[in-house]
């Protein structure tokens, strides 16, 4: 938890100080194709309806791959056999939509989830892993990101 703490702060200072124009394509086809691969590995399936285009992205480039990382990981985790991703470019910015067969999230814990260190009842146990960061970690970087 404490090294999450300190990502965080460390994250912020670099998103603040290292922006600059990246393609989705180019920053997160990696994470995809690894994602793929974990989810072969759990006998789960793992498609990318429509992938990311070549749509300029301005931010840390870090920052962002962590951000669709921490998403997508978290299907990963909680999703029970399948985890659908896809993108989509229009003149508000780009949407990631990821759909996976899992618990879901409750509507009362919709707005929590993005608190430091929130987990829902389903996600506290041992076995997850989680700190409760990866959504708090994720939601600026996707909410104050510009698509060109």
């Amino acid at each position: 938890m404490i090294n999450d703490l300190l990502v965080m702060s460390r994250n912020q200072a670099k998103n603040a100080l290292v922006s600059e124009t990246v393609k989705a394509n180019q920053l997160w086809n990696e994470v995809l194709d690894n994602a793929a691969f974990e989810a072969e590995q759990m006998g789960k399936s793992f498609t990318v309806e429509y992938p990311p285009g070549p749509w300029p992205l301005y931010g840390n480039p870090n920052a962002l791959e962590s951000a669709l990382e921490n998403i997508v990981r978290n299907a990963l985790r909680y999703s029970h056999t399948k985890i659908s991703v896809s993108f989509s470019v229009d003149k508000d910015g780009i949407t990631v939509n990821v759909d996976d067969d899992g618990p879901g999230v409750s509507p009362e814990d919709r707005e929590q989830i993005f608190r430091p260190f929130y987990r829902t009842d389903e996600a506290r146990d041992r076995e997850s892993g989680g700190t409760g960061w990866g959504w708090r970690l994720s939601k600026p970087l996707f909410s104050s990101t510009a698509a060109g």
